[in-house]
Formats: structure tokens, sequence, C-alpha cells
């Protein structure tokens, strides 16, 4: 996949991600007991795109309020639905394949090079527990939105330690510095506008933890879900087989925003 192609994939699911998000807003409330809390679940999203044909695999957001589950955070709820899905798209036949080569192979990474693996994108840096998950699955790029001072930065740590054998890309988002297309620059400024505000947040609010942070952006993310709304097959420059896994992605995610019933 060429370089531009990415570019663009990054941009239709940052503002595609972030259009979800907008749409699955849950309000924070201060508990009985003074805690503040959600109704659903912290304002914290993921989705995971399989890099060869551009489908949204799997889609999740935190849910620990919902269940009462604390283990059940975005990245977790997107690995699952998605593991679901990439074993049905494979066809899985245990006979040709023992389950430790094939999700340390061919899951979601691959010792073939003409297969493209996986990409999981999060609003907010993996934390240690789904750390450990993407690492396990074998996730071949694992790309965020927002750092997490302090439940993220276990990536290298782990990795060394366990999978240092593994190619796995894990990266904070970023655009180009020289803009591509119309498409790539409108999801950069974007991006920017949300980074700096989240400055702002937390000048304002030194003590907050990361995980609350997008609470504070509902403006932003609703700014957000009407650009990506806006967006069509126009809009992609990248061409041929690239073209279409980028087309797929964007009509996933748009499907997500207009099927969500709340």
């Amino acid at each position: 996949m060429s370089n531009d192609s990415i570019a663009e994939k990054d941009a239709i699911v940052l503002l595609g991600l972030l259009a979800n998000a907008s749409v699955r807003f849950d309000k924070q409330f201060t508990h009985i007991d003074g805690v503040l809390t959600h109704t659903k679940g912290l304002n914290i999203f993921a989705c995971i795109v399989d890099n060869n044909d551009g489908e949204v695999l799997g889609f999740g957001r935190n849910e620990i309020h919902t269940f009462y589950n604390p283990l059940l955070h975005a990245e977790q709820n997107a690995l699952h639905k998605s593991i679901a899905r990439i074993n049905k798209k494979n066809r899985i036949d245990k006979n040709r394949m023992s389950v430790e080569r094939y999700y340390r192979n061919e899951m979601f990474n691959s010792e073939n090079p003409d297969d493209f693996g996986a990409t999981l994108y999060t609003t907010l840096e993996p934390c240690p527990f789904c750390t450990s998950a993407l690492l396990v699955s074998r996730m071949s790029r694992i790309v965020y939105l927002l750092p997490d001072e302090v439940y993220g930065n276990s990536f290298e740590l782990l990795k060394s330690k366990y999978y240092n054998e593994y190619f796995i890309n894990y990266e904070l988002l970023k655009f180009p510095d020289i803009g591509i297309n119309n498409l790539i620059n409108s999801a950069k400024g974007q991006y920017l506008k949300l980074l700096k505000k989240v400055e702002r947040i937390k000048e304002d609010n030194p003590k907050i933890s990361e995980t609350m942070l997008l609470d504070y952006l509902e403006n932003e993310l609703l700014e957000n879900k009407q650009v990506f709304q806006n967006i069509n097959a126009d809009a992609l420059i990248s061409k041929g087989d690239e073209k279409k896994r980028n087309l797929r992605t964007l009509t996933d995610l748009k499907e997500l925003v207009k099927n969500y019933n709340g």
C-alpha cells in the first residue's frame, strides 16, 4: 500500500471514528458516591480495519458501565468482534493449520508479503491490558489519536520482552506535512484543532484523567461528524485496488453511523 493511500485511509478512519463517537456520546454525571461516571461507558472508541480489502472488521466502545464489567474496554470489544469476522472470512480449516500458527501469522499479521494484515485505530492510547491483547493477537498496526500519560506507554516494554520477533507498527496518528488532497487536509485540520483543544483542557484541569478527555469534546465530535458525512467517493484520490479498499472503509464507517439507534 502506498503512503498516500495509507494517509487517505487514516483520514477516513479519523473522521469516521470520531463521527461514531459523536452519535454514541455518553454524558458523564456525578454518582451518588461522588465519583464522575457514565451510563454506558467511557467515551473511548476503537475499530479494526482489514488492510487487504478495507472492511471494518469490528467496532467497539468502552462498555464498563453498561455491564458493570471493568474488562469491557473499547479495544477488547473491537478485537472480539473482529476475530469472529476474520475467522469467518478466512474460512478456518482446523486440519490445515493449528490455532497457534494461525493467530501468529494469518489472523491480523502475516508471514505472506502480499498480505497487509489489519490496523486497530483507537481514540486513546491503549492501556497495558489492551496492549497485551493486541500483541497476543499480533495486530499489524496500532494507531491512537490521543496519548495517555497515565495508562499508556506499555507497548515497547511488552513487545521487547515477549513479542520482539514480530513486526508491529505502533504510532500516534500523524499526517504528511505537505497536503495531498482535500480529504487528508480536512482531516488533518480537524485533528490539529482537536489536539489544541485537548491541550487547553489539560491546562485548565491539571488532574484530569485522559480517559475522560472526550467528555469535554462533544462539540468537536459533532463538527467532525458533519465533515465526515460530507465525504463521498469523489473525495478519494487513491486508484485501483487502493481506492476500492479506502472506499470500503468509508462505506462501512458511514453505515455504522447511519445504523446506530442508541
